[in-house]
């Protein structure tokens, strides 16, 4: 049996066998990790009284110390941490103090930004100021580090302490990029929290004084980015005083577009779409217009009017001239939102379509930018089990390829889930797979192909809310194959407004309005839609 053997025998065992026992089991493990492990379940195990768990976890932690290779030890300092959870409290600050005075001894680098995030998921608030110090110290590593703090914190009733601190923190840091993404970051978890006032995102952009050009215009992005309350608009807003020349002007005003579209505000996004757009009167050359126009297309894009981004686009390229390059990027772009007009519009484009026409579909709408990724692979591949539990169809909404048979062997080939594709590619042996071309600006037109579409989002609009079983009852007196089309969104941010905008129905399924992770939300949605009447 190898060390890692015995350690699981110990953990499965620790309150079954006589602890004594176990510990001399702990004695044949040579390797000081797995011994570290073995002690510190028994220690939290409350077998013993407090001053013999106390000895075990001084133990514990005297051969996590013997651990030579840091990433390992750093591990280690979040396994301990997890497994003293349930110990009594005198126990867990004790195991808090003892990973301390580990991360205090560490070098700079992977391993001691492993060690923090260890750490920083299970300690107290009395912890923080050392974590974020060593955060900060961190070469390389800062922003990743500090990030985790503010994940970490945002769980915490001592939200606001942490937030202070951090905030304290920030007006020390040189590097300019740097002090403005944190503080950025530091007001989207405040925000996140429901946290009231815009000091970090005040001191973000006043930090950008300090910037120029692109890295200015680069730092402005992001903070519009993260943009996710019509508060927080003006004071964006104030930001352009920064930008001089018209082509950064126009730049920054197209973030303000994506700020203002994800603050939920777009009357005030097209607002200023028409402000970038009597901008470009103000630029020198045909060049400069075309890449701004260009821009300011993406942005209309973005807000679902595809065909006033199609004649924006239209007039990037007269205007791009000889400059081939500028062309190119200029139809990648138009790729991107949809709108190249090379290529005919495949509206409800299905391919294939065959079997049992009555079966519902789970509908997968892709919202993630760019290619294939694995997580499209793990998405599908949960999928395909479910539609082959309960009898449904599988549509791939939107996804970037034009090629079913590749997304399939993709599957097959990246994952195990699924029993590594083989629940997929029995569906699409038997025609129950479609791919629909579409993109989050530009939904399908024509649904007739597919059933009764029905968007599933945590925030239905009241007009259109319905419940599963009348959607099915609907189905079979609307639509022509009398069938549900369930689309569910792939990604964080959910179905795109386009589509939510266009389909006739919302379905909500907590009834409280809550949003469920992908996977989870894909199980109970397939079982409602396979199952009831």
């Amino acid at each position: 049996m190898n060390d890692a053997s015995k350690f699981r025998y110990i953990q499965r065992r620790v309150f079954e066998v006589d602890p004594d026992d176990l510990l001399r089991e702990i004695e044949r493990i040579r390797d000081p990790y797995f011994r570290s492990l073995s002690l510190v379940s028994i220690a939290s195990s409350k077998r013993f009284g407090t001053k013999r768990s106390m000895e075990l976890l001084s133990s514990s932690f005297n051969e996590a110390n013997k651990v030579d290779q840091e990433w390992r030890r750093a591990e280690l300092i979040s396994l301990i941490m997890k497994r003293l959870k349930k110990a009594d409290r005198d126990i867990q600050l004790s195991g808090e103090k003892s990973c301390i005075v580990m991360i205090e001894e560490m070098k700079p680098g992977s391993g001691l930004s492993q060690a923090i995030k260890g750490l920083i998921d299970h300690s107290n608030s009395e912890s923080w100021p050392f974590l974020i110090e060593r955060a900060f110290q961190n070469k390389g590593f800062e922003k990743t580090d500090v990030r985790n703090i503010l994940k970490a914190m945002k769980r915490s009733e001592n939200w606001q302490v942490g937030h202070d601190l951090i905030l304290k923190r920030l007006g020390s840091v040189e590097d300019t990029e740097m002090r403005v993404a944190l503080y950025g970051a530091l007001h989207l978890r405040s925000r996140k929290r429901k946290g009231t006032g815009t000091k970090p995102l005040e001191l973000a952009l006043d930090s950008m004084k300090e910037q120029e050009g692109h890295n200015a215009s680069r730092s402005f992005s992001f903070l519009c980015s993260n943009c996710i309350d019509i508060d927080d608009l003006p004071v964006l807003e104030s930001g352009m005083e920064w930008f001089k020349k018209p082509e950064d002007r126009i730049k920054a005003i197209c973030d303000l577009v994506t700020a203002s579209d994800k603050a939920g505000n777009r009357d005030m996004a097209r607002e200023y779409v028409k402000m970038a757009i009597e901008g470009t009167e103000n630029l020198s050359t045909d060049i400069l217009k075309a890449s701004s126009t260009s821009l300011i297309a993406s942005g209309v894009s973005r807000l679902g009017d595809a065909d006033h981004a199609r004649t924006l686009f239209d007039t990037a390229l007269g205007l791009s001239g000889n400059e081939e390059m500028l062309k190119k990027r200029i139809e990648a772009q138009m790729e991107n939102c949809g709108s190249n007009r090379e290529k005919k519009k495949k509206e409800g484009s299905i391919l294939p379509i065959s079997g049992k026409r009555t079966r519902h579909i789970l509908a997968l709408y892709d919202t993630y930018e760019g290619g294939l990724k694995p997580v499209h692979s793990r998405t599908v591949a949960r999928a395909a089990p479910l539609c082959a539990a309960f009898d449904l169809d599988l549509a791939l909404m939107g996804f970037p390829s034009d090629d079913l048979d590749r997304i399939i062997e993709l599957v097959s080939k990246e994952t195990n889930i699924g029993k590594g594709g083989a629940y997929l590619n029995s569906l699409h042996k038997e025609g129950r797979v479609y791919l629909v071309k579409c993109t989050g600006s530009d939904p399908p037109g024509d649904w007739s192909g597919l059933g009764l579409p029905v968007a599933t989002t945590s925030k239905p609009a009241r007009s259109r809310s319905i419940m599963m079983k009348d959607s099915k009852k609907l189905s079979s007196k609307e639509h022509p194959l009398k069938r549900v089309c369930l689309i569910m969104g792939l990604g964080r941010k959910g179905l795109p407004r386009s589509l939510l905008d266009k389909v006739p129905y919302h379905l909500e399924i907590t009834g409280s309005g809550v949003p469920l992770e992908t996977a989870t939300a894909m199980g109970i949605l397939a079982y409602m839609l396979g199952n009831e009447e």
